[in-house]
């Protein structure tokens, strides 16, 4: 037997309800369908909220991440550097003279103007002799040999070689020349009196490396810096604000070392 012929398929379906409960229904249902709806797209729009907040979060974290990274290498940089200027204070605290007042100032700071040929070290004045113990220096070394007295030219011959002896030449090889080209020359100057006679002081170059007339003015010492500086065969090992050491050596200290022993043995 089919349920279209069963009685009990209409059973409710022909029930006599009132219209307006039946409409009533209807709208129950249309409001339970646009519920559902809605609920189902407020729910998918707070998942997407959330996934784009999520994936924010992720990228500050990531970013917080690189930035404490950063700060980490920052640290142990300067870590280092600390660890570097301790070491060079170490270093060099032994060659501080606590009695001079530039060893802690420059002298530009005070108002003073001081040129670097003035400073000359004790040490590297030939003529000083160093009394290693006692209260009392040696006496001065007599030469072997008596001095011989110089023998007098005739009348004639002694004007003739005081006249070419205090003629000065008409012109010089600096002359008419640029400052920058003059300090080239003077760095070539310097190189071959290191080739041939060793390391040099800053402060000595003038007396025993440039020529006698020629003007050394700022200008053309600022250049001799600059030349010196971009030079590869002549290194500049730095001893204090004034005084730096012009050698071909390796290692600064030792040069120096060596030269202030051999200026004191000679």
């Amino acid at each position: 037997m089919s349920d279209e012929s069963s009685p009990w398929s209409r059973l409710g379906n022909s029930m006599l309800l009132p219209s307006d409960l039946k409409s009533e229904i209807e709208q129950l249902k249309i409001l339970i369908r646009d519920l559902s709806i809605e609920t189902s797209t407020a729910l998918q729009r707070i998942q997407n909220d959330l996934n784009r907040k999520i994936q924010t979060v992720e990228g500050t974290v990531d970013t917080l991440k690189d930035a404490v990274s950063d700060v980490s290498m920052q640290a142990v940089y300067l870590e280092d550097r600390i660890s570097g200027i301790r070491k060079n204070v170490e270093m060099t605290s032994d060659k501080i003279d606590e009695f001079n007042v530039y060893s802690f100032m420059d002298p530009q700071d005070a108002g003073i103007e001081i040129e670097e040929e003035e400073l000359v070290p004790i040490s590297e004045i030939e003529e000083v002799t160093i009394v290693e113990s006692g209260f009392t220096a040696p006496l001065p070394k007599k030469d072997s040999e008596p001095e011989q007295n110089d023998i007098q030219p005739d009348g004639s011959e002694s004007a003739s070689q005081s006249s070419e002896d205090e003629q000065e030449p008409s012109s010089y090889w600096w002359d008419g020349m640029a400052e920058e080209v003059i300090a080239c020359e003077l760095v070539g100057m310097i190189d071959t009196y290191i080739d041939a006679h060793g390391p040099i002081m800053n402060n000595q170059v003038i007396a025993k490396v440039y020529p006698k007339a020629l003007e050394i003015t700022p200008k053309i010492k600022r250049e001799v810096k600059k030349v010196l500086g971009d030079n590869d065969d002549i290194n500049e090992h730095v001893i204090d604000k004034f005084r730096r050491l012009y050698h071909k050596g390796g290692d600064g200290d030792e040069e120096y070392e060596r030269y202030l022993s051999e200026k004191t043995s000679s």
